[in-house]
Formats: C-alpha cells, sequence, structure tokens
C-alpha cells in the first residue's frame, strides 16, 4: 500500500468545499450548451475558456459566471449530486457543503423551493452512495443590506430542520469591512450555528483578528498571514474557531512560490484546529485526497499529523456531540487497520 493508497481509503468530512467553484468544466460546457448560453452573452467563448483554463486572479468572477449558465433547476440537482459522488470516490462520509442562493436568481426560486432542490441532489446521493452532506449557506460581501435576511432564513427552523448548519461570508475582504455584518452574524451566534467566514486573503492577521472580533467566526478559512501573528494564532485558539486552509489555492494565488513554503508546520505546532479542505476544487484542479497527500508527500505533516488534521475537521463539524464521538472512534479504528496494512507492505 502507497502513501497515495493509504490517503485515498482514509474515511474523511469535507468542510471547506464551494459548490459554485466545483462544478466541472465539462459538465458546466455541457449544460451552457443546452441552455443556449452562447446567444445570451458577450465573450461566451472566451468565458468558456476561463472555466476550462482559470485565470486565478478572477476565480470568483468565474465562478459567478458559470453560476449564472444554470438555468434549469435539474442543472443544479445534478450538479449536487455529481459533488457529492466525486467526494463519495474520495470517501468523504460527510461534507458541510457552502452555496449562496444568490448566484441562482435566475432560477426565480423562493428559499424553501431553493432548500428542497438541493436537498433533491443531495438525498439522491445519499441513497445512492451512502454519503451525508449539510448546507452552509453563504452571502457575498458586495449586498450586506441582503445579510440580515440570509441570516434569519438559515438560521430559521425550517431550514435547520432541512439541513442548513451555518452561514458564511465570502469574496475579498476588500469589498466590505466586516463590520457591516456583524448584526447579522451576532444573531447567527445567537442561534448557535456554524459562522464561517474567508477571512486573511488580503488582510492577513488583522483579517482574521476581525473576523473572530466583530463576527465571532468559528470556522475561519484562508487565514492566511496567521502563521507570523502570535496574538491571531492565541485567539483562533481562545474563540476554538476552525482554521480551514488549502495549500494549492495558496500557491495559485500567488501568497507562496510553492507548496512547500507553505507554513502548514507552523500552524500545526501552534495548536490551532486546523483543517485541509478542497476549496474551489473544480477552478483551482486539486481534491480534497490531493490536498491530503501533497501534505504528506512534500512533508509538510506526517502520516500520524495528517490523521489528525482529518479528525480536526469531524470535532468542527456540525454534528451533534454524539455523532462526533462516533465518527471520531469510526475513523481512528480505521485509520489504525490502515496504518498495519500500510506498515506490512512497507517491511
Amino acid at each position: 500500500m502507497t502513501v497515495a493508497d493509504y490517503i485515498k481509503a482514509m474515511p474523511k468530512v469535507e468542510l471547506s468545499v464551494q459548490f459554485h467553484g466545483a462544478m466541472k468544466a465539462s459538465t458546466v460546457t455541457t449544460i451552457a450548451e443546452q441552455n443556449e448560453i452562447i446567444d445570451q452573452i458577450k465573450h461566451y467563448h472566451d468565458w468558456l475558456a476561463l472555466v476550462r483554463e482559470p485565470d486565478y486572479s478572477r476565480v470568483d468572477e468565474i465562478a459567478k459566471m458559470e453560476s449564472s449558465w444554470l438555468q434549469q433547476s435539474d442543472d443544479v440537482r445534478f450538479l449536487i449530486y455529481e459533488l457529492l459522488t466525486t467526494l463519495f470516490r474520495q470517501n468523504v462520509r460527510y461534507a458541510e457543503i457552502s452555496i449562496d442562493p444568490t448566484l441562482y436568481s435566475v432560477l426565480s426560486l423562493q428559499p424553501e423551493d431553493f432548500m428542497e432542490l438541493i436537498n433533491d441532489g443531495r438525498d439522491r446521493a445519499e441513497r445512492a452512495w451512502g454519503i451525508k452532506a449539510a448546507w452552509i449557506i453563504t452571502m457575498p460581501r458586495e449586498e450586506p443590506r441582503r445579510a440580515e435576511d440570509i441570516v434569519r432564513w438559515a438560521t430559521g427552523p425550517t431550514a435547520v430542520k432541512n439541513g442548513i448548519v451555518g452561514v458564511g461570508l465570502g469574496g475579498h475582504e476588500s469589498v466590505m469591512p466586516v463590520g457591516q455584518f456583524e448584526r447579522s452574524f451576532k444573531l447567527a451566534e445567537k442561534r448557535d450555528v456554524v459562522r464561517m467566514v474567508r477571512a486573511g486573503d488580503e488582510q492577513g492577521a488583522e483579517g482574521v483578528t476581525a473576523a473572530l472580533d466583530a463576527l465571532a467566526a468559528s470556522r475561519v478559512v484562508d487565514g492566511f498571514g496567521v502563521a507570523e501573528s502570535a496574538e491571531t494564532l492565541a485567539k483562533l485558539r481562545e474563540h476554538n474557531a476552525a482554521l480551514c486552509v488549502n495549500v494549492t489555492r495558496a500557491v495559485k494565488q500567488g501568497w507562496v512560490e510553492e507548496a512547500t513554503a507553505y507554513p502548514l508546520r507552523a500552524l500545526y505546532d501552534s495548536g490551532v484546529q486546523l483543517v485541509l479542505g478542497s476549496d474551489m476544487p473544480a477552478l483551482y484542479g486539486t481534491s480534497l485526497v490531493q490536498e491530503y497527500q501533497q501534505v504528506v508527500e512534500l512533508e509538510l505533516l506526517t502520516l500520524d499529523e495528517l490523521e489528525e488534521v482529518a479528525l480536526n475537521a469531524v470535532r468542527a463539524s456540525a454534528l451533534d456531540d454524539e455523532a462526533k464521538a462516533a465518527m471520531v472512534a469510526s475513523f481512528t479504528e480505521d485509520y489504525a487497520k490502515l496504518r498495519a496494512l500500510y506498515i506490512e507492505d512497507e517491511a
């Protein structure tokens, strides 16, 4: 058994994957053709080229454009099913998928209808493969006026009953200060749901500190720059906030020259609740398995440490305490069995 075999076989939890960045280019292209998008937008072929070979400085823009090509309910339903099938093939047992309903306004669905639509795709995947999933409803930084309405809906009894476990804030930090979302996230905190905030991509540790102080973030995505700030690392530990990172994203955004320069060791040694995620796998050309594999093969983490990071994803999830404990025990048992096979093959 190789390291690659071992990592692929590991049971996993995915906490940091964005639906609009996980749509396969081949599927989106087919959907665009079926919906006759070529007749609806200018420079269609230029956009199609960007979907196939992204300009990493424009990934959010590209994701928004291709999301607008989803104009039938079946488009969303199938892509949800396809994403969960892809995760199942990586032995992901449970996923919390970030999804921004504002990107699919062309469907003209009421919130309850949108929830029913995404749950249909999720439930089909669960029946087919046994994988379970829940939703993080994200909002764009460009529209702070809609934030409170989104949070009130996403944290209401009906939404929670139907698998919404948290709210998120995406987009670049420079677009809008986090203070514009403080009231909305305080409501989310009061209702005890996940508060997931992308921070650190432009403002470094200062942006992460603001997300923790103003928004009571329970999950920070990216957090680039915190490795150099003892104060921010301490604040992450104090808040027991998970730090979800993606090494491939950091490289392709130019934050580090190569994966070996990513400060994963410093983050792990700091004692923060470190989690690896696939983020926007289709646009960045990665997967959860690839993120796991490269950190071991590049000696950023050992296999033992990777297992602990994998278990962090379980602990940081929105599952109830009983389900978390059962999953940690199950995963730990599976890791021990895999390790025995690995050691036997090494010998």
